[in-house]
């Protein structure tokens, strides 16, 4: 072994000395230091050097004082959680309602356009007089309405217009 090892080997057996773990020391180690320290004065000079740091430490430590009890930060917590688990439930619901509705978002512009459709076909089909002859026919009610019927065979088509 070197000498910078059984040095350091020292300075933790001293080290824990210091620090009172002796027991991960064997007693025959133990002994040893004891004969070490009332002989050694550099050894005894480290080992109250190391008491020394560790009361200066543990002397400056700064202790911090909580204003609040632990209950209150574990509820802000808490709280903080329960609100991103339902931001996060809302986001998966919006994020799968358009799936959901997909097919509406389809019909309504159809929708408005076929009735525009059948509105300006309506109203030019009056406006230039549908023929009786093509397969349309007139009636009127005795409250004064009007209706009309066309019929497309060709088409496929019945048309119903109340006046």
């Amino acid at each position: 072994m070197k000498t910078n090892d059984v040095n350091a080997n020292l300075n933790l057996d001293l080290q824990a000395y210091a620090d009172g773990e002796l027991d991960e020391l064997t007693p025959k180690r133990r002994a040893e230091l004891d004969r070490l320290l009332a002989t050694d004065a550099a050894a005894k000079a480290y080992v109250d050097g190391v008491r020394s740091l560790s009361a200066v430490v543990r002397g400056h430590e700064p202790v911090y004082a909580v204003p609040a009890t632990r209950e209150f930060y574990w509820s802000q917590i808490q709280r903080r959680m329960d609100a991103a688990d339902r931001t996060a439930e809302r986001q998966a619901i919006q994020s799968t309602a358009p799936a959901k509705i997909h097919w509406l978002r389809w019909l309504v512009p159809v929708l408005g356009a076929a009735a525009v459709l059948v509105s300006i076909s309506l109203s030019r089909g009056r406006l230039s007089g549908v023929s009786l002859a093509d397969g349309g026919r007139s009636e009127s009610g005795s409250d004064g309405s009007e209706a009309m019927v066309f019929r497309s065979e060709s088409d496929g088509v019945t048309i119903h217009w109340l006046n």
